[in-house]
């Protein structure tokens, strides 16, 4: 018997949770896929859970992610470089949507370069793997059948090259590295176990009582917010294989080496990344065939948005509005009926017909996080779009 409350008090609580694939539709049993035990922990609340809100798929595994096969897992290879031997890629994937990533530059002296983490997503294809971590933009993998990770370019295409962009699992047991780099979360210091939840991952870590960590305590607990109240934090750390204080295993923990700063009060982690939906949104261009698209005045943007319970799409070429049908078949689309207005507009009409005509090429789409890629039947890249902030949507 665990006991939430003592005197009033909530108190932590270790659950270990057993992640397993989606049963069937027809209740037939679960799919082939992996079954992993992952340690986590909650904190007790004084109000009864609320149970999330269903939506599309809910309730199944995400499209193509039983292609990864069994998680965690680590994912190496060498993959090529311009001015060493090459670069070894080691990249932890675990079934919480959190990766871990270290490049070591081979042929160089070793240098003191920060891992990578932050967390997985595939995009609505299922087939494409999408990194969400320190560099400007996700980096992208597609799911080879044979169960290898091939890096795509930046623009997520294939790169046409003889030399190896391949990373494969590394067999045997799982064994995770221990990434070090400069993590920010929320901490909390309640009842003697600190904890910290990463904005990168979303992983929650217990605090190991090493190296900078009671200079973090002390910098919470001067702040004199409520207890058991979420700090935001920034430190220089590792999360290291620890013994947890009750319990066997070893887990992952977090080793404050350096406090870097105590953040603000209301200060909060940013919400993790997900697929945005492709009916509903509001969609900006942001490229077209190749050129970047500027969106410097919202009245000559051009846009799109899908509008399911017509299949209709209504946007605007960036003076004259378009209009169009469309139809959906799992990741192909097809436009008819578009027309426009005709506006006698200042700025050249050449990209509102480049628009216009890209619609009638398209034949697949793909939703990566925030954006929206239309794909001609050459698999050449026709136009990117983002998808506005909701207090934007309206037009």
């Amino acid at each position: 018997i665990y006991r939430p409350f003592v005197d009033g008090r909530p108190q932590p609580l270790q659950l270990v949770l057993r992640a397993v694939s989606a049963i069937a539709p027809d209740g037939a049993g679960a799919a082939a896929g992996s079954v992993t035990e992952t340690p986590g922990s909650v904190a007790a609340a004084g109000s009864a859970a609320r149970p999330a809100a269903a939506g599309p798929g809910a309730g199944t595994a995400p499209r193509g992610v039983a292609r990864l096969g069994p998680l965690p897992a680590n994912f190496g290879g060498v993959l090529p470089c311009a001015d060493c031997q090459g670069i070894r890629q080691s990249l932890d994937l675990f079934p919480d949507g959190a990766f871990h990533w270290r490049s070591t530059y081979l042929g160089k002296p070793p240098a003191d370069t920060p891992d990578d983490i932050g967390r997985w997503l595939l995009a609505s294809d299922g087939a494409t793997l999408l990194l969400f971590g320190g560099r400007e933009a996700p980096v992208r993998f597609v799911l080879r059948d044979d169960g290898a990770l091939r890096l795509l370019d930046l623009e997520g295409r294939p790169i046409q090259s003889s030399f190896n962009y391949e990373l494969r699992r590394a067999p045997g047991a799982f064994t995770p590295f221990e990434p070090r780099a400069t993590l920010r979360g929320a901490y909390v210091y309640f009842a003697d176990a600190p904890t910290f939840t990463d904005c990168a991952t979303g992983q929650r870590l217990p605090v190991a009582p090493e190296a900078d960590a009671l200079a973090l305590e002390r910098a919470y607990t001067s702040a004199q917010q409520p207890p058991a109240t979420p700090r935001l934090v920034v430190v220089d750390g590792r999360i290291a294989q620890r013994m947890p204080m009750e319990g066997a295993g070893l887990r992952p923990t977090l080793v404050v080496d350096r406090l870097v700063r105590l953040g603000n009060p209301g200060e909060t982690c940013p919400a993790p990344p997900a697929n945005a939906a492709l009916e509903g949104p509001r969609w900006r261009l942001t490229r077209l065939n190749g050129v970047s698209v500027a969106n410097t005045d919202r009245q000559r943007e051009a846009w799109l948005q899908f509008d399911a319970s017509q299949s209709r799409i209504a946007g605007s070429g960036g003076c004259n509005a378009v209009t169009g049908s469309y139809a959906l078949d799992a990741a192909a689309v097809r436009f008819t009926r578009v027309a426009g207005t005709m506006l006698a507009c200042r700025d050249d009409p050449q990209q509102e017909r480049a628009f216009v005509a890209m619609l009638g090429q398209v034949r697949r789409w793909l939703v990566a996080g925030r954006l929206l890629e239309f794909i001609d039947s050459e698999d050449r890249l026709l136009a990117r779009f983002e998808a506005a902030p909701a207090t934007l949507r309206a037009r």
